[in-house]
């Protein structure tokens, strides 16, 4: 078979005149239909951009917040705890009392126990400290006595629940009996 030279050709005016509508028809369909389906889902992306953008700006300086906290040991932030004197262990028993007025607990016994001769003596920064324990009997329900510890382990006091043993109350089903073993340190 032989190919037809390209010069040889003629095209009639119709054929050139249908390829030249028809090719225009394509370039209207392209930006009636397809270009405006583009633009449209690109506006509908932006907001998205944005918001991800905002995003990876916050993730950043939380990110170097957390850098900066973990290249600095010792406190934490918000974990500054008053250890309090001696002396002021009857305003500690009067603020373990308020924290159980404060979430329904009522506290049938509270004691403080101390040890003759401490065995758990710190010396922190020239000051010395030793554990004082406090026994707690109280009676509530179980979200209130939840509510209670949460309250003293999370308070500006440097209190720690060590022992704590729950039992339901003989007379009043929703009501439980609890005896609490506080720990605290107090200053010499």
């Amino acid at each position: 078979m032989k190919i037809p030279n390209i010069n040889n050709l003629k095209l009639n005016n119709k054929k050139i005149l249908f390829i030249v509508l028809f090719g225009l028809f394509i370039v209207y369909a392209d930006c009636t239909f397809v270009i405006k389906a583009q633009l449209g889902n690109l506006r509908a992306l932006a907001p998205k951009v944005a918001k991800l953008k905002k995003d990876i700006a916050a993730f950043n300086t939380d990110f170097t917040v957390i850098n900066s906290l973990k290249s600095k040991p010792g406190k934490a932030v918000g974990s500054e705890k008053q250890v309090i004197p001696e002396k002021e262990l009857p305003d500690l028993l009067e603020y373990i009392s308020e924290a159980g007025n404060k979430n329904n607990v009522s506290i049938m016994q509270n004691r403080p126990i101390r040890e003759a001769k401490p065995k758990e003596e710190k010396l922190f920064a020239g000051v010395k400290f030793f554990p004082v324990y406090v026994s707690l009997n109280v009676f509530s329900n179980y979200h209130n006595l939840g509510a209670f510890v949460n309250a003293l382990e999370n308070g500006d006091k440097f209190i720690a629940v060590q022992e704590l043993k729950i039992m339901p109350d003989k007379k009043d089903y929703m009501r439980q009996e609890a005896n609490l073993m506080l720990k605290t340190y107090v200053k010499k």
